[in-house]
């Protein structure tokens, strides 16, 4: 059970309780989050204002003001976005390829050495989801065969970064970088091709996403909001190729009209 300040500390509720309230509400104890777990709440409230599971109240505070079961608020008429793990992970893979080629062309020095850790920490988070909440799935869908030698290559990923790391300011640095990469290549191919095709014929809708929400609760917060950030600019995208495809349609259904009533008029 989180505390009130706690959660509006998580929770971005503008327009639903006023300041003065909230001494109120935190002395009744049954306010409370929808969900429990703190992880999961987290990667819902991420967003900073995409929230739609916010809180669950159940008491009347401050002024007579009722907020009696203000459940599942929908925030200023936003709705929920799915967050598609494959996607995500795509994006993962182009991140970490252009990081790389960056690093080939690399002088030694603070940058290089930057640029190493970011490419550490994106791959470790990277073999971290697909290992918790995909590769289990693969070896139901595809087989364990499959699912161990994305492990393996997963486990020659992580020696290639450990020797990257060691020979960042070294002469040799730029053969570790090519080598990582072409390791790191062959596996994305894989994954891509036909991993990741199988396993979104196979798993609907909410299946994908609940692994998007079990990967964003793995993510610390900078990542999260870069991940719900490109999921807006993509669903944005999404919505104007369907507007002007409805769009298109409905002006090649006018000019068949057209000239259907033209026809007629003729005839007649």
């Amino acid at each position: 059970m989180f505390g009130l300040v706690d959660v509006l500390g998580r929770v971005s509720v503008r327009g639903v309780v006023a300041a003065s309230d909230v001494p109120a509400l935190e002395a009744t104890p049954e306010v409370h989050p929808v969900r429990s777990d703190c992880e999961t709440f987290d990667a819902t409230v991420g967003g900073g204002g995409d929230v739609m599971d916010v809180i669950e109240m159940r008491a009347c505070v401050g002024h007579g003001t009722s907020l009696a079961n203000v459940s599942r608020r929908r925030l200023a008429g936003r709705s929920r976005r799915m967050i598609d793990p494959i996607a995500m992970l795509k994006r993962d893979h182009r991140e970490v390829e252009e990081m790389l080629t960056k690093l080939q062309s690399s002088k030694p020095g603070p940058r290089r050495r930057s640029t190493v850790e970011q490419v550490t920490e994106s791959l470790q988070l990277h073999m971290e989801i697909e290992e918790k909440l995909l590769y289990p799935l693969v070896s139901r869908v595809l087989g364990a065969e499959k699912a161990e030698e994305a492990e393996i290559e997963h486990r020659l990923a992580r020696e290639g970064v450990a020797h990257l790391n060691e020979m960042v300011d070294a002469p040799g640095f730029g053969a570790v970088v090519d080598m990582l990469k072409a390791g790191i290549k062959h596996h994305v191919r894989e994954e891509e091709r036909e991993i990741f095709p199988k396993l979104k014929q196979k798993l609907d809708r909410t299946q994908l996403a609940e692994i998007g929400e079990q990967a964003l609760a793995l993510m610390p917060p900078n990542k999260r909001t870069k991940v719900l950030n490109a999921s807006k600019r993509t669903s944005g995208r999404r919505t104007t190729r369907t507007t002007k495809k409805r769009a298109t349609k409905k002006r090649a259904a006018k000019r068949t009209s057209g000239r259907r009533t033209t026809r007629a008029r003729a005839q007649s």
